[in-house]
């Protein structure tokens, strides 16, 4: 049987949203279809690889395991991350996903001085 590794589909990042309050936790999903011909082949299945600002080296709070990455104890400055992944398959590698980055809601408190003169 002759089969065709393809490169799998270009990922998609799936959240039901990207809005976060600070201090709270996110999961995101990558995902992605093989494209190995004929599709019954049994074919190693798809593995991701997740990238903050363009490299694998992640921060302490983000925690890849397949195809989720979850940010614990998210901050302001997640905000400023650039989120991507790819998906592989044996050794074919897809294209980067589209960048998501995080809209960190942060609570802020006004105060009121009042003046008694």
């Amino acid at each position: 049987l002759l089969f065709v590794p393809g490169k799998p589909s270009k990922p998609q990042i799936i959240s039901s949203t990207t809005e976060v309050a600070q201090g709270r936790w996110i999961t995101l999903t990558c995902e992605s279809i093989p494209n190995t011909k004929p599709y019954y082949v049994d074919f190693p299945q798809l593995t991701y690889t997740w990238y903050v600002n363009g490299t694998v080296k992640k921060p302490n709070n983000y925690q890849a395991s397949g195809e989720s990455l979850t940010i614990t104890s998210v901050t302001r400055s997640d905000s400023y991350n650039r989120i991507s992944c790819r998906a592989t398959q044996n050794t074919t590698v897809s294209e980067f996903s589209d960048i998501i980055k995080l809209n960190v809601l942060c609570e802020y408190f006004i105060i009121h001085f009042y003046s008694l003169m």
